[in-house]
């Protein structure tokens, strides 16, 4: 036993009384038988009486508080957070108040301990409610922890990936850049690529990686944290192929497709204006297509452009006359309407036919027809024509001067009304 001990320090004290009252019961014995009094006797019982008395309560106010302190710190410094020492109610003096301090030290440590784990709890459940998955794995990339969405997002057991690696997880094209990642991590910037993964079924999983390098109990960690982004790369990719294809076709067909924005400047415009204009898609894009429209049509193109912008215009096409690079006119028939967009602007995007050929052969046509119609009207002979049933369907105005029937009377009625013998 230790000398400080309180009990060995309560066994001296003993020891002394002991011999200090022996000692005071040969000396009175002595006295008493040299001197003849007997009466010191009761005395030196009476300072024994004492000094026992004064061992008991140093024991049970000294000793005992000490050694009931001292236990009780043993229990708290093995993780019993809950003992309390008595002593601060049995203990006076230095050691009441050592016990008290005790007893208070132990109650802050308990509810900074409850305080610690409370908020563990809460990180836990933040790290487990989140939709990335996390995982906590050495500098080399050997695994220690991973939270649930982590384990769905993959299909693992969280026990079969401790102690795995993570780039076991990783397509073999992409580990060199996680490896890179893990180079460069750092414990204040989250350095992040986009990779892809495979499932525990196989199965590719696109996701986006960012690894920190976190300190904890002065040994570092990397943790590494996958957004799953395969929903929106599929449907990246998805949408890419669809522009290409229709991009692909508007680009093929031989009329005009454009499209311009609030200011009328034009954003896209297919190959075909080069036909059309003589100019290529890169002298148009970025500017706007007034110098190419003829200066008598302006006006109209331009209140044409702002009723589509508001709503105003009627499905109708429009045509109009536009300028090429060699300064000749042709005309276009425009029909357009508008497309918002997810930054919350709108372009005008039309389709433009070059009817020039077709209003060229158009007139001449109506000429043509004016003409053949003058020549039909004035001729002397009679010209009928008839459906396969010998209904008149047309004729000439000279069958009022032969027959004396008016022209309209006469269409609509069998051609035997001009024979004699119907039969005929």
């Amino acid at each position: 036993m230790h000398p400080n001990h309180p009990r060995t320090i309560a066994a001296l004290v003993l020891a002394v009384t002991v011999l200090a009252a022996f000692a005071l019961g040969i000396i009175e014995l002595v006295s008493v038988r040299l001197m003849g009094d007997y009466h010191t006797i009761a005395s030196t019982i009476a300072v024994a009486v004492i000094i026992i008395a004064l061992y008991v309560l140093a024991r049970r106010f000294v000793s005992r508080p000490i050694t009931n302190v001292i236990d009780t710190m043993k229990r708290f410094a093995t993780g019993e957070t809950t003992a309390r020492t008595t002593a601060d109610k049995h203990g006076y003096g230095e050691v009441g108040l050592l016990a008290a301090e005790f007893n208070a030290m132990a109650d802050r440590l308990q509810q900074a301990r409850a305080a610690l784990e409370i908020s563990e709890m809460r990180m836990r459940r933040i790290v487990e409610s989140t939709g990335e998955g996390i995982l906590l794995t050495s500098l080399s990339g050997t695994i220690i922890s991973a939270n649930e969405t982590f384990c769905r997002m993959f299909g693992f057991d969280v026990t079969d990936l401790i102690g795995k690696r993570v780039l076991e997880l990783i397509r073999e094209a992409n580990r060199n850049t996680l490896r890179t990642l893990f180079e460069n991590a750092r414990p204040d910037i989250t350095t992040k690529e986009e990779l892809q993964c495979h499932r525990v079924d196989g199965t590719p999983i696109d996701v986006t990686i960012g690894i920190v390098i976190v300190e904890v109990d002065g040994e570092k960690f990397a943790l590494i944290m996958f957004d799953d982004v395969t929903a929106e790369r599929r449907a990246t990719r998805a949408l890419r192929d669809s522009e290409e294809q229709y991009r692909g076709l508007v680009e093929s067909i031989s009329d005009l497709v454009f499209s311009l924005n609030e200011e009328a400047i034009c954003t896209y415009v297919n190959p075909q204006i080069t036909y059309l204009l003589g100019v290529s898609p890169n002298d148009v894009v970025g500017r706007t297509l007034a110098r190419y429209i003829h200066p008598d049509d302006i006006e109209t193109v331009t209140a044409y452009f702002r009723e589509v912008f508001a709503g105003t215009a009627d499905d109708a096409p429009i045509e109009f006359r536009i300028v090429t690079n060699n300064g000749a006119y042709r005309i276009v028939r425009t029909r357009s309407r508008i497309v918002s967009h997810t930054d919350g602007s709108r372009s005008m995007v039309g389709i433009a036919t070059d009817i020039t050929e077709y209003q060229t052969t158009e007139s001449a046509l109506r000429a043509s027809e004016e003409k053949y119609r003058k020549v039909f009207e004035n001729v002397q002979d009679v010209f009928y024509q008839t459906d396969l049933a010998g209904t008149i369907i047309e004729i000439s105005p000279s069958i009022e001067r032969y027959s004396g029937y008016p022209r309209e009377e006469v269409i609509g009625n069998s051609v035997a009304i001009f024979y004699y013998n119907p039969e005929d």
